[in-house]
């Protein structure tokens, strides 16, 4: 079984629209492969952590944002 593809995430490619008729796809769970000739070739997963430091009196805040790419 493949994972990572969800039912919502297969359903929207389930049905297309050519232009004149609906037509209908057959469900289909993309592999990596198809990723790299589209010319995928990462998933990106970002991330902010905001902070409130507060020190004596002094209130501070600070956002650490934080990205990893992931090959495929």
């Amino acid at each position: 079984m493949k994972e990572g593809q969800n039912t919502t995430f297969i359903d929207s490619f389930m049905f297309g629209y050519n232009g004149i008729t609906s037509v209908s796809l057959p469900e289909k769970r993309f592999l990596e492969s198809d990723y790299l000739k589209s010319g995928v070739y990462a998933n990106k997963i970002s991330s902010i952590i905001d902070l409130v430091i507060i020190k004596d009196d002094k209130i501070t805040f600070v956002s650490v944002p934080s990205e990893v790419q992931v090959s495929v």
